[in-house]
């Protein structure tokens, strides 16, 4: 199954790394999610059982920009407010993608979108998120 190469083979990276240990984790999390979704999809389990996991991603993904907000709020960075408009504008992106998915979807299509919300999620944390990366000091990657 040639549609799944690229989600099982997404691992956690360093450069990702933030330094705020919440926010790490809970980025990790995307990717342990995606893969959980891929390992189903090989082992053909019940399309429900798939998206059941699909849906868990929106779900992490709300709750993770709320206390990213949150975090960044604390910390006082002087952009959240751009950073908030990003993350709804993502949170509407990624919940309409699997929106679209039904028990009738093939595991292609859901690979299909798993894969683009998982590159959507890591296009903001490459592009937006290294913004106040140096407002955590264990950011720096040895």
């Amino acid at each position: 199954m040639s549609y799944l190469g690229r989600i099982a083979e997404l691992e956690w990276r360093d450069d990702l790394r933030i330094g705020e240990p919440t926010i790490d984790v809970q980025h990790k999390g995307f990717i342990d999610l995606a893969k959980r979704v891929g390992a189903l999809i090989s082992a053909q389990a019940p399309v429900a059982l798939v998206l059941v996991n699909v849906e868990a991603i929106v779900v992490a993904t709300g709750h993770h920009f709320t206390t990213e907000e949150a975090i960044l709020n604390q910390i006082g960075f002087p952009d959240v407010a751009s950073h908030r408009v990003d993350h709804a504008v993502i949170y509407d992106q990624v919940s309409s993608l699997v929106a679209l998915l039904s028990v009738q979807s093939s595991s292609e299509e859901i690979a299909t979108v798993v894969r683009t919300v998982v590159a959507i999620l890591l296009e903001h944390m490459q592009l937006k998120d290294v913004e106040f990366r140096s407002f955590f000091p264990a950011a720096q990657v040895a």
